[in-house]
């Protein structure tokens, strides 16, 4: 008992003379209870819901591609904790271009107007480089990669008719990489407790980078800027 109450004396008296003695062994209750991730503080209890939650987002909007103007559409995921987001797109020319033109089925010549339709059907992954954040405005700035198929379809409306001939698709791959920015407003401005409306945010998105239809070098492929602008809205989910 006496060896004990001395062995006890001592070790108070070393944490009194050597500061840290013992309080060097434990971890603080900061690194414990939670960390800070960027301009986030995460805690054990909310860490694993804060990582993996996500924001649904749908944009629309005009994108001009080697001189043809589309009104583009995607809808996608965006994990803003980890800096990724993974879309899928259509995006279809506006004005489409009519000609005279002629239609020979088995011997039987059909006139009309021909229509030429351009359509694109794409998936981009991208990766965030830079936020910043105010209390009622966020800007993103992200890089893009992004793969898929350009169509054009001709159709064949003849005289007289309400009903058009469609011909065979010429799918062409389509492979762009650009830089995008997203300025976004929070409605947690209207305040935080109000369920549904707190979850959404809405804003504007610019688009830019290089586009290549077909492959290069090949007949009928072409490679340009693309330069676009949309509205968008995301849904924490």
């Amino acid at each position: 008992m006496l060896l004990k109450k001395t062995l006890a004396s001592l070790l108070i008296t070393l944490s009194a003379v050597i500061p840290g003695t013992l309080e060097a062994k434990l971890p603080l209750s900061s690194e414990i209870q939670c960390r800070v991730v960027g301009d986030k503080l995460l805690c054990p209890k909310e860490e694993k819901e804060i990582i993996f939650n996500k924001d649904f987002f749908y944009r629309q909007g005009q994108f001009l591609s080697s001189g043809i103007n589309y009104t583009g559409y995607a809808a996608g995921f965006d994990i803003s904790t980890l800096g990724l987001k993974l879309m899928l797109g259509y995006d279809e020319e506006r004005s489409k271009k009519s000609t005279n033109d002629e239609l020979e089925i088995v011997g039987l010549k059909i006139e009309g107007k021909e229509t030429l339709h351009k359509y694109q059907f794409w998936v981009a992954f991208g990766s965030d480089f830079g936020e910043v954040t105010w209390p009622y405005l966020t800007i993103k700035g992200d890089i893009q990669l992004t793969a898929g198929a350009h169509f054009e379809i001709k159709t064949l409306k003849p005289e007289n008719t309400s009903k058009s001939i469609p011909t065979d698709p010429e799918p062409k791959p389509l492979l762009r990489v650009g830089l995008g920015c997203t300025m976004y407003y929070p409605f947690t401005h209207f305040g935080e407790n109000i369920p549904i409306i707190r979850n959404f945010k809405i804003g504007i998105r610019v688009d830019g980078g290089y586009e290549n239809i077909d492959l290069i070098g090949t007949t009928g492929g072409t490679h340009d800027i693309y330069l676009g602008a949309s509205g968008i809205i995301k849904y924490s989910l």
